[in-house]
């Protein structure tokens, strides 16, 4: 009962477009998290650590506590600024 109720509210207040938005955009943020962690095993030694350097990167906080030091992974950290940071301002405007 309580999830049929859910569920007509948020029919009647996020349409499809932002649906596609919203799991593409959590889905890009976890598979950078495990990419990074991937290039980068001895900087980020946890898959937490290259979700904590994921999320600082993309909302631009940029703590500095985690870097990365190979050429792979300072290549992709730009692919993820470029578009992460997108990705990021179009979720929190829809």
């Amino acid at each position: 009962m309580i999830f049929s109720l859910i569920k007509k509210v948020l029919d009647k207040t996020i349409n499809i477009e932002h649906w596609i938005l919203i799991v593409s955009g959590f889905g890009f943020i976890i598979i950078s998290s495990l990419i990074m962690y991937l290039l980068e095993p001895t900087e980020f030694n946890s898959l937490f650590n290259g979700f904590w350097f994921v999320m600082t990167t993309i909302s631009q906080v940029g703590y500095g506590d985690f870097a990365p030091e190979t050429v792979l992974g300072k290549l992709y950290s730009i692919i993820l600024y470029i578009v992460g940071v997108g990705f990021f301002a179009i979720m929190i405007a829809k």
